[in-house]
This record gives C-alpha cells, sequence and structure tokens, in this order.
C-alpha cells in the first residue's frame, strides 16, 4: 500500500489494452513491453483483452508474478503466449516460504507445474524464469530451488538482489522466524558464495543462471 500511494495523482491511472493503444506510435514501435506496475498483473480485471491486444500486434511481454494467482484459467491465458514470466518464489521449501510470505507453497507449485504442462503444448511459451532473491532466511535454499527449477522445466534461474527500503520497514513474525528484512542482506563474502553455489547448481541441474546483481554474480571468480 506505500508503494502504491508513492504514484501519487497517478494512482487511479488505468493501464489496460485501450491505454496502451493511446500510446500511438510509441506503442507501434515498441517489440517488447515491460509490466513493471506494483501489484498482481494477473490479478487485472482485462488481463484476457491485454494479452490478446499484444498477440496481434506481435508484442512481447515481460512480467512478474509471485504466483498466488496462476489459477487454472490464469494458466490458459499465459499459456502459447509471448511472454517473459518471472516467478518470484525466493524459498524451495514450504517451510522457508512461510517464514518469509505465507503457508501456500505447495499450492503454488502444483499450479507452475500445472503450467509446465500446458507449456509443453503449447510452444514452450510463456518462458519461465524462477526468481531467487538470496538472504539469510532462504540462504540455504539454493540447491533445492534450482532442482525445482529443473522440475518445473524453467528456462531460467535469476538471482535479484534486495532492494534498499528508504524510509520504510518491513517486520514480522512469520511461520516461527523473526523477519526483519533490513536484517537479512548478506554480506559480499556470503554473496561471493552464493555467486559459486548458484554457478555449480546450474552446471548440475542444467537450469541456466542469470543474474541480476551488479557486478553480473562475481565475474571475477
Amino acid at each position: 500500500d506505500t508503494n502504491k500511494g508513492s504514484e501519487g495523482a497517478f494512482v487511479d491511472a488505468v493501464v489496460d489494452d485501450a491505454a496502451l493503444e493511446r500510446y500511438g506510435a510509441f506503442f507501434d514501435a515498441a517489440r517488447n513491453l515491460v509490466n513493471c506496475s506494483i501489484g498482481e498483473p494477473l490479478l487485472h480485471t482485462r488481463l484476457k483483452e491485454v494479452l490478446d491486444l499484444l498477440e496481434r500486434r506481435g508484442k512481447f511481454l515481460e512480467m512478474s508474478t509471485n504466483g498466488l494467482s496462476l489459477t487454472p484459467r490464469a494458466a490458459g491465458l499465459l499459456a502459447g503466449r509471448k511472454i517473459f514470466l518471472y516467478v518470484s518464489l525466493d524459498a524451495a521449501t514450504a517451510a522457508t516460504y512461510a517464514r518469509i510470505r505465507n503457508e501456500r507453497f505447495d499450492r503454488i507449485v502444483e499450479q507452475l507445474k500445472a503450467l509446465a504442462a500446458l507449456r509443453k503444448e503449447r510452444g514452450g511459451w510463456p518462458k519461465l524464469h524462477m526468481v531467487f532473491m538470496p538472504m539469510k532466511v532462504n540462504r540455504g535454499d539454493l540447491a533445492e530451488y534450482f532442482r525445482l527449477g529443473r522440475d518445473l522445466d524453467a528456462d531460467y534461474l535469476v538471482l535479484r538482489p534486495l532492494n534498499a527500503l528508504v524510509g520504510q520497514t518491513l517486520v514480522a513474525d512469520r511461520g516461527g522466524y523473526h523477519f526483519d528484512y533490513q536484517r537479512e542482506f548478506l554480506t559480499q563474502e556470503e554473496q561471493r558464495e552464493v555467486f559459486l553455489e548458484a554457478r555449480r547448481c546450474s552446471r548440475e541441474t542444467g537450469v541456466p543462471l542469470l543474474c541480476n546483481f551488479p557486478d553480473d554474480c562475481g565475474s571475477d571468480i
């Protein structure tokens, strides 16, 4: 809610298929569209209309989801579309996921398995990127996360850094764990260990690794 409020006068702006078409030549010339809005895109009331428009116009879409709303209907809408789908789980077990978010890990994994089956039937789209933000709470989950990505036939596993929270706090007791966002950041040495482990796990599982860290996952290693 705090982040949404930062949109100020634009907080009620509607972004749908009609809004995209109003961009005119700017939209016409675009090849890739990236959804970087605040919120869950799979809950958009005109998701089908937006996706149909992009398909008609030959556009590629990049979007992120937490996976909770990846219902059979949503999976059916995504399957076969030219979409680069980023799924943010950040955990490989139900116990770790409960410490970070909630108790719905198993449900999300089942939904991802259903999507994986649909992807095989419809040309391998959307391309699945499994996102993992390394932090203290999930430090021991990385190898298992790669194995989960392999089981889901993920196209990539993405390492992504935590963003610094300015003027905000995120503290909660979840899953028997005291989660304090500001204390979850790894040291440089711990990050280096993660990079080395990720490269090894990528080779062992065959799941390609993408890194969004500014130093390109320790390119000097």
